[in-house]
């Protein structure tokens, strides 16, 4: 997507971890801590998203190694925090 559409994901991501706080929408609260996890890990994929457009932008033509390299970190992170929640449900 563009630089636009990616802050606007943000700003929506930001709204919703604050509507969440409020509402409290799980009968369980481990529940909402989860959501509230998932939420803050979506906002940074994002974020690392615009850092990624960022630095394709400032280096126009030249793709370096850093874009490949953070994206497959970057998977590793979503994959970790999906981990802990699976161990303490089982």
């Amino acid at each position: 997507g563009t630089s636009t559409q990616i802050v606007i994901a943000m700003v929506i991501c930001v709204a919703m971890i604050k509507v969440l706080n409020i509402s409290k929408p799980y009968h369980k609260e481990y529940h909402n801590i989860f959501h509230e996890i998932m939420q803050w890990q979506i906002f940074f994929v994002l974020l690392a998203a615009m850092m990624i457009k960022f630095e394709e932008s400032k280096v126009a033509g030249e793709s370096s190694g850093i874009s490949k390299s953070f994206g497959f970190d970057l998977m590793l992170v979503c994959m970790q925090g999906v981990g802990p929640f699976l161990m303490a449900i089982i």
